[in-house]
């Protein structure tokens, strides 16, 4: 009887109140979220539930609340578990349950590839003979592209090959990410209910969607974090350098991945200043203000670049809102309703997380596990602050995954390692786990289904015009790889219909076309104007600086668009026909020759490549590069007009004759028919007049 008052009155003790109440704000958020605020994209998961599943989620809510106000003292599930993965039956145990949960994964993994890139990235594979390796993301690029070269040799199509390497990579992610949940769990923990509750309350965070083959590059991001911390814990208790050495491998590895890794590089300096100072104090002092500075001085030159460099200044978020998004700054509302949201997606008891490491912050500040995460912790909210998510937080998910995961982890250390300091009941932290599990389901549920997915991404496009285009093209997208033909349609029309700036820039090549520059200039302006990190519409107005005669400005322009877009070949395309045009032609065949070395079957290149040898007189070059874009494609008109040219210029008059007329028959309204028509009119002249009897 004592003992049941006794723990009756730890229940009701002010630490675990607190939690308690916490847990239920949670509970509150997903309830009721949606009428708190319009950004509500993270808290309306349960309004996407079928009636069934809405009614069994709120039995379950129920039930789980319940049980954090049972001081259970026997749990039978949690000793299975303590003696399959800790106990004597962990060397099979462990690789069972790491199987299992990759099973999962595999069995429910996504069907819609809605977020992030990914039907960007499933292209980049699919439709390109030599795929973009973009520099801060090498290694998240490549190994997939490992994958997707094994299984195309195995006669899978492209496109599936595509998604299946990117799944693939996800999946056995998840697979290292397990295993290493389980092996950090037992070396941080020694109570094995504080293991379990550390296994599964990593597991059950809402980031565990990335392993459900979400086609990006991040979930094997969230896997380094797991071995990262797992190493520093590893190089505290035992002081060895070699874990150093292992940990600089780590992020070595980490930045070829993802530029993403630079966040472990602060708590990397406070583990190294710690392990070679030879004073404990020094040391801890040092690696914290090398930590700190680092962050800092990161922050500064990030800043300083980005005043200078326009692409960069288009990744991040200033104090100001940019344009078309002038809303939208660091520290607008709405950026904040966002974060908030993603937050609560990821980790929907981050209220119990925050207050966990504030009092971690009181109790634990000379624990250097505890600084180290801190630092990662930091490091990585102001890498996710700053970005500016060009698709809208909804839809870029993937890439803030990995800088949520260390919040999680940190939090959960943070819970586990002040339980028994401030009286919290360890009964009321292991029902953490089921809470956990009920507050994520919703939000899985919803992600990976396709049309609960497509219904909310619609429902915030409605309220988001500069995000229709990136959006309604993955729809499309989605729809085409499914084989709804309907619905592809429908999105395609979409998108421009949809987007105010398509119809505009539409609107400037029309008024171009029928010679009203004066108009199309002044609309021109205006886009670059409300879009100035898009390089189309850059393009749209050097073409008609170009037709003023204003060459420098034009140039600039044109070097701007280059600079937003250098994966795109329309920037050297149009950069080629500028330097064509000023008969600068090394400038120009030296833009081609970088744009052949990431599209070397681009139609559009090639053609532009053709002409190039075709008026430096290198015929042979010429002639046998438009026979290979007629191989690519056969009704690329140009192809034929310089074939034509080439056996006109040998005297191949009847050759010549039928390319011309392949040209014409293929697009009669280009601006070189008219001449083209010229000279089949004096071949025939010359022809006739040398068989007059004809």
């Amino acid at each position: 009887m004592n003992n049941q008052s006794k723990n009756s009155d730890k229940l009701l003790s002010s630490q675990n109140v607190v939690v308690l109440l916490l847990v239920l704000c949670s509970y509150i958020i997903l309830f009721w979220g949606h009428t708190f605020t319009e950004i509500n994209w993270g808290l309306d998961q349960i309004k996407y539930l079928p009636g069934s599943l809405f009614i069994i989620w709120i039995v379950v809510s129920i039930i789980s609340i319940v049980l954090l106000l049972v001081n259970i003292r026997k749990h039978f599930i949690s000793d299975l578990l303590a003696d399959f993965l800790w106990g004597n039956k962990k060397l099979w145990g462990r690789w069972l349950f790491v199987f299992f949960g990759m099973a999962l994964f595999f069995c429910f993994r996504f069907e819609a590839h809605l977020y992030g890139e990914s039907y960007i990235r499933i292209a980049n594979f699919a439709q390109k003979s030599h795929p973009i390796f973009r520099w801060y993301e090498f290694g998240g690029t490549f190994i997939p592209y490992i994958f997707y070269q094994i299984i195309t040799l195995l006669g899978v199509g492209k496109v599936a090959a595509s998604i299946w390497a990117y799944q693939l990579l996800s999946i056995i992610s998840g697979g290292i990410f397990l295993f290493f949940s389980i092996k950090i769990s037992d070396l941080l923990y020694e109570d094995y209910h504080d293991k379990i509750t550390s296994l599964f309350l990593i597991m059950l965070s809402g980031l565990i969607m990335m392993f459900f083959g979400m086609v990006e590059n991040y979930p094997v991001l969230l896997t380094l974090v797991v071995i990262f911390i797992y190493l520093a814990a590893l190089a505290r208790k035992s002081s060895a350098k070699k874990y150093l050495y292992y940990l600089w491998t780590i992020v070595f590895i980490g930045m070829i991945i993802d530029f993403q890794s630079v966040t472990f590089v602060p708590p990397l300096l406070f583990v190294t200043m710690k392990l070679f100072m030879k004073r404990e104090k020094t040391g801890h002092l040092s690696g914290l203000v090398a930590a700190l500075c680092s962050i800092l001085l990161a922050v500064i030159i990030l800043y300083i670049s980005a005043a200078k460099d326009l692409a960069l200044e288009n990744m991040i978020l200033l104090l100001d809102g940019k344009s078309p998004e002038a809303y939208y700054s660091l520290f607008s509302r709405v950026h904040l309703a966002d974060i908030f949201n993603l937050t609560f997606l990821f980790v929907p008891l981050f209220p119990v997380f925050i207050y966990a490491v504030f009092l971690g912050f009181k109790n634990l500040r000379k624990n250097d596990l505890f600084i180290t995460m801190l630092l990662m912790v930091l490091a990585q909210i102001i890498y996710l602050w700053i970005i500016d998510p060009k698709n809208g937080m909804i839809r870029d998910i993937p890439q803030y995954s990995f800088l949520l995961f260390g919040f999680v982890i940190l939090g959960i250390y943070s819970l586990l390692k002040i339980r028994s300091k401030i009286n919290l009941s360890q009964s009321l932290v292991m029902g953490l786990c089921p809470a956990a599990l009920i507050l994520m389901l919703p939000g899985l549920i919803l992600h990976l289904s396709p049309s609960k997915t497509e219904e909310s991404i619609n429902k915030y496009l409605r309220y988001n015009e500069t995000k229709y285009r990136s959006g309604l093209i993955a729809l499309r997208d989605y729809h085409f790889e499914a084989g709804n033909i309907d619905k592809t349609n429908y999105y395609d029309q979409l998108v421009d219909k949809k987007d105010p700036a398509a119809l505009q820039s539409r609107l400037v090549g029309d008024l171009y076309a029928h010679g009203r520059y004066s108009e199309s200039f002044d609309y021109a302006n205006q886009l670059v104007e409300r879009y100035p990190y898009n390089y189309l519409y850059r393009i749209q107005r050097a073409n008609l600086l170009k037709h003023y005669k204003k060459l420098d400005e034009a140039k600039a322009e044109l070097d701007t668009a280059l600079i937003l877009s250098p994966y795109s070949v329309e920037p050297y395309h149009f950069l080629s026909e500028f330097y064509r045009e000023q008969r600068l032609e090394q400038k120009c065949i030296d833009v081609l020759n970088k744009a052949v070395s990431f599209a070397p079957d681009n139609t559009i290149i090639l053609i532009d490549l053709t002409g190039y040898y075709y008026r430096t007189k290198l015929y042979d070059k010429a002639d046998s590069l438009a026979k290979a874009v007629t191989d690519i494609d056969s009704l690329v008109p140009h192809a034929y007009m310089y074939q034509g040219l080439i056996a006109d210029n040998r005297k191949q008059f009847d050759r010549a004759m039928e390319l011309y007329s392949k040209f014409i028959e293929l697009n009669d309204r280009l601006p070189e028919v008219p001449i083209i028509r010229k000279r089949m009119n004096e071949i025939y002249l010359l022809q006739r007049d040398k068989n007059p009897s004809n």
